[in-house]
């Protein structure tokens, strides 16, 4: 189903805007993180921050029928969950990330040692299911075939039920399936 983007239900009090309300209320409270250092404070201050735009901006994308472009945030949203787990969390780590030697693959490595949960509908260890979604949003994270089918839905055929074509969202529609993804 298509909405233009002025008729979409816009959900102030949705589940996903109130959590990011609580999680902004929270990181503006200036929280101490595990790791007891001012450098894992403000940078996991900052990080939250990031984290949350991109939240919001993926949401704003997507209400907007961009949807290629809203994709595209959700692996840099997981590198930003990454930073802040490994600043908030691990010493020193806040430090490395503030002098620019901690990628989020490394930050990832540091954090998921202390995830040993397992889910327990699936069996699978938070780590691995960390790894396999960030994994999985690599062919979402630069411009590719993948990325670029975001922007095309199916329409149904003018005179023939059974059939149906592709078409490209040129009039920035919102295509629900993409929309809340």
């Amino acid at each position: 189903m298509l909405l233009d983007p002025n008729s979409a239900p816009r959900v102030p009090d949705s589940p996903v805007q109130r959590a990011i309300k609580i999680l902004n209320g929270f990181f503006s409270s200036k929280p101490q993180p595990v790791a007891p250092t001012e450098q894992a404070r403000s940078c996991g201050e900052i990080i939250a921050r990031h984290l949350l735009n991109l939240m919001a901006g993926c949401g704003m994308l997507n209400l907007s029928g961009l949807h290629s472009a809203a994709v595209v945030l959700f692996r840099p949203l997981e590198d930003a969950h990454d930073c802040l787990g490994a600043v908030t969390l691990i010493a020193g780590a806040a430090e490395r990330w503030q002098d620019g030697l901690l990628s989020p693959a490394e930050a990832a490595k540091f954090w998921h040692a202390r995830l040993e949960r397992r889910d327990p509908r699936t069996g699978v260890a938070l780590p691995d299911y960390r790894k396999n979604l960030r994994s999985l949003f690599n062919n979402l994270a630069h411009c590719s075939p993948v990325v670029t089918y975001w922007d095309v839905f199916r329409e149904p055929h003018p005179s023939e039920p059974s059939l149906f074509r592709f078409s490209i969202n040129h009039k920035q529609l919102i295509i629900e399936s993409h929309a809340y993804t």
